[in-house]
């Protein structure tokens, strides 16, 4: 399902005053698949809703909202779904550290996968297993639909630069002789595969995770060899570059003479980028698409609501964003705090083991701790006075204890502080790596005890996006 939506501003619609009418206008630029469909209406949902913007959505393809984003006119200001896999020359020339650095991206990527796609029931009946396979004439006679002894292959949509990308795999793996690409729309592509699957007819196309059409279909991805490095001088810098690795892509007038690509993209960084004029033309925006975050399920239950259940992408947008209380509103006067879309489909409790306390007495601790975040070579030893002295001493001396025992949290975290609902929350954000996960944390303390200083430093040691929790302790 693919909609081009032009969004008039609220105070178009509204017949607002003239100063209320100076609201920065937001373009997003759409490309044409769906997992970019769902993220763009989100963002635009969540920048409406709690940014005071107004936010256009255009159709445009890659190559123009690069170019839009670089001059940071307003014509265009984010791409609501790069995959770097297919995107490494605007990335190097406008994200890249050392390049034009025109363009941002946010700091927590979700990750995506790509390659090529069969049918459960060919692999099956025919043990097409790899994609080597189908540099064998009688394998691509499964895949000939026009009966002109050559098998059809999809290797993209018009303008995506993974097209030439595909081809030149075709090239490396040696089955390019065998079939011809037909470089039609994802749309045509879905509704071929439909027709495929109801007449257990082959079909070849590349395709990716996260997908709606995984769900409602058996597909199996072919085997490729192992990636061992990008290669060429626009991955120089690139933390996996190999100037021997498998993967050469060079976007030349020669393109496909001068690539060479034998082997499997790694697992895709997908971000959102977004011209760094939004830095001074609205700060919030920028700070918010900074450090925006998704989780590659989310969007895939985004795309099967919007393509297969038939919903409009601005009401699954509008849903999820009522339905999910865990999103920071961004622009506190006090603290900066960035907005973060932080989904929280269940929650398993985790047990740690405490640490231990020795030698204690009503006036001396000294403390033995087991986990990484309070871990020291010696023993810490301290004094405290609260015996018989109530509540806020043993707070006091709570308080010192963990100030005493801690270690600074990781310099690569980045910290906010924030409220929902009246709760005071710590966002702790893995700057510089992928999450592997999200985590609500709540210190402990028996209820009358900790706050979030306390357990600072453990809050921070999780490979993940966490917020820790403030409890309301009693009184004493």
């Amino acid at each position: 399902m693919h909609k081009k939506i032009t969004t008039l501003g609220l105070s178009a619609l509204l017949g607002l005053s003239a100063a209320a009418q100076a609201k920065e206008t937001i373009v997003i630029g759409e490309v044409t698949w769906d997992a970019s469909l769902a993220i763009e209406n989100v963002l635009k949902v969540v920048m409406e809703e709690h940014l005071d913007v107004d936010v256009e959505i255009i159709a445009a393809d890659q190559a123009a909202i690069w170019a839009a984003m670089d001059k940071g006119k307003g014509s265009i200001d984010v791409h609501p779904d790069v995959w770097t896999s297919s995107q490494t020359q605007p990335w190097a020339k406008f994200v890249a550290p050392g390049s034009k650095e025109s363009v941002r991206a946010n700091s927590t990527p979700y990750l995506g996968t790509d390659g090529f796609f069969i049918p459960g029931y060919i692999q099956d009946e025919y043990g097409v297993k790899t994609v080597y396979d189908l540099a064998k004439p009688e394998i691509a006679k499964l895949f000939d639909s026009d009966g002109d002894g050559k098998g059809e292959y999809w290797p993209g949509a018009p303008g995506w630069s993974g097209v030439k990308i595909n081809q030149v795999k075709a090239k490396g793996y040696g089955f390019d002789e065998y079939y011809t690409p037909v470089i039609i729309s994802d749309s045509l592509v879905k509704a071929q595969l439909k027709t495929a699957y109801r007449k257990k007819k082959g079909i070849l196309f590349y395709y990716w995770t996260p997908e709606w059409i995984h769900s409602a279909y058996d597909l199996r991805k072919l085997e490729e060899p192992t990636f061992t490095g990008y290669a060429g001088d626009s991955k120089k810098g690139h933390a996996e570059y190999n100037p021997d690795g498998c993967y050469k892509f060079n976007d030349t007038e020669n393109w496909l003479a001068d690539s060479s690509i034998t082997c499997g993209a790694p697992t895709t960084e997908v971000y959102v980028a977004y011209s760094r004029s939004l830095e001074s033309r609205a700060p919030a925006v920028a700070n918010f698409l900074k450090n925006v975050s998704f989780d590659a399920a989310e969007v895939s239950q985004w795309i099967y609501s919007i393509a297969e259940d038939g919903e409009e992408p601005a009401d699954v947008a509008k849903q999820w964003v009522a339905q999910n209380p865990m999103l920071l509103k961004a622009g506190s006067a006090n603290n900066g705090c960035t907005a973060l879309l932080i989904p929280i489909n269940r929650v398993v409790p985790v047990q740690v083991q405490p640490f231990h306390l020795r030698g204690c007495n009503a006036r001396t601790l000294q403390v033995k701790p087991l986990h990484a975040p309070f871990r020291r070579t010696e023993p810490v030893l301290f004094s405290v006075s609260y015996h018989r002295s109530g509540i806020d001493a043993e707070r006091k001396a709570y308080n010192l204890m963990a100030n005493k025992m801690s270690l600074p949290r990781p310099a690569e975290i980045e910290v906010c502080d924030s409220e929902i609902g009246g709760v005071d929350v710590r966002t702790y954000l893995p700057n510089g790596r992928v999450p592997t996960g999200r985590i609500i944390f709540v210190h402990g303390g028996g209820w009358y005890l900790g706050n979030l200083d306390t357990h600072d430093a453990f809050a921070a040691i999780f490979p993940t996006i966490a917020l820790s929790l403030l409890l309301r302790l009693i009184t004493g």
